[in-house]
């Protein structure tokens, strides 16, 4: 701002020189601008390289899908989040992946198999995670410590699909995103909770029901998506 503010001064005086020196000056005016503009554009450039270029060369359309999705820190993936994912050893799961963010570990054990358990408590909800099953014949603190993320469940409003879908939205929402796909529908009476399936996406949504209020009030041993309430809200996002 200052720069321009003294040119017409800078002009003035510059006139009453020799013409060789006026040009001259006119010269190295212009080579500051045109570096200003340079790191201007250089600036803006670096600030959407990030997200803009991205190296998905020879990937599917899936995977390319998938790759940008992993770039955005609040998407849920169909691989998993941005800092973990199906695959990954689970006791990389660190605490300092998010701010305010801490971490416990259980083992379960059921028919006969044993998982780990790592839940990470958010400042709004919890991401739990959990292993593979292993034979409980097998088993020993070294597998288990050893062993590699199964499924993901998010029970925080924090992150969301790439459809923007994420827990605390009701089913009629999820309606409302897909209305020409097919549901799979089905309660899981030991986790009071009812599973619904969205076409052959990875994506699973869990509607809370205490007490299988809901899957015992339905008649028949098939649920439909219609047999829910439409204000039912999504309790978590599945990813397995």
């Amino acid at each position: 701002m200052i720069v321009y503010l003294l040119f017409p001064i800078y002009f003035s005086y510059i006139i009453r020189m020799n013409n060789k020196l006026f040009f001259l000056s006119i010269f190295m005016m212009i080579a500051l601008f045109s570096c200003k503009n340079d790191n201007q554009e250089k600036k803006q450039e670096e600030e959407i390289l990030p997200d803009s270029i991205l190296n998905t060369e020879g990937m599917s359309e899936a995977e390319k899908a998938e790759y940008i999705c992993l770039t955005h820190n609040d998407y849920i993936c169909e691989t998993g989040l941005f800092f973990v994912r199906l695959g990954d050893f689970i006791g990389d799961l660190q605490a300092e992946e998010i701010e305010g963010a801490s971490i416990s570990d259980s083992v379960v054990s059921e028919s006969g198999y044993q998982w780990v358990v790592r839940t990470m408590q958010l400042p709004e909800g919890r991401i739990i995670v959990e292993g593979e099953f292993i034979d409980e014949r097998q088993s020993n603190d070294t597998l288990l410590s050893n062993t590699r993320v199964n499924r993901l469940r998010i029970e925080s409003p924090l992150f969301q699909t790439p459809d923007q879908l994420k827990v605390g939205d009701s089913v009629t929402r999820l309606l409302e995103l897909y209305p020409e796909e097919s549901f799979q529908v089905v309660s899981i009476p030991d986790y009071e909770v009812i599973n619904i399936q969205v076409g052959n996406s990875r994506y699973n949504y869990l509607v809370s029901d205490k007490g299988n209020a809901m899957a015992s009030s339905i008649a028949g041993d098939v649920i439909l998506v219609d047999d829910l309430p439409r204000e039912a809200m999504i309790s978590g996002i599945v990813v397995m």
